[in-house]
């Protein structure tokens, strides 16, 4: 079990500190935020749109708004950790198996189009 998962199994990966070395997940738990929502401050622009999308009847209330706005960081932030995890068994495949420059990838692609314009 990794050290930092002692500390805080319950917080999840995408809540961790960046590594010193610029990694993106390192282990390292970030204090939860425990703060109640009750006074959000808005910046005027998302503040007018909030208002905006409401009046509109596209939500019920501002907090539906942000709760909306909110699922869609909460996804994006599991796409950003699931493409951080294939880079990192795409480099470890790399590792083991080795690697193909693009001048290599290249000329195989080209003989590939080349083979199948002479069959056809």
């Amino acid at each position: 079990m990794a050290e930092a998962d002692k500390v805080a199994p319950s917080v999840p990966a995408l809540c961790r500190e960046p590594a010193a070395d610029g990694g993106i997940l390192s282990g390292r738990p970030v204090a939860p935020y425990n703060h109640p929502m009750d006074d959000v401050t808005l910046p005027p622009e998302l503040e007018r749109f909030a208002a905006e999308v409401v009046a509109a009847g596209r939500y019920r209330d501002l907090s539906h708004a942000l709760a909306a706005g909110l699922a869609l960081l909460q996804q994006a932030e599991a796409e950003v950790a699931a493409f951080v995890v294939s880079l990192e068994a795409a480099r470890e495949e790399a590792n083991r198996d080795g690697w193909h420059s693009l001048d290599e990838v290249m000329a195989e692609a080209d003989q590939i189009i080349a083979a199948k314009r002479n069959a056809a």
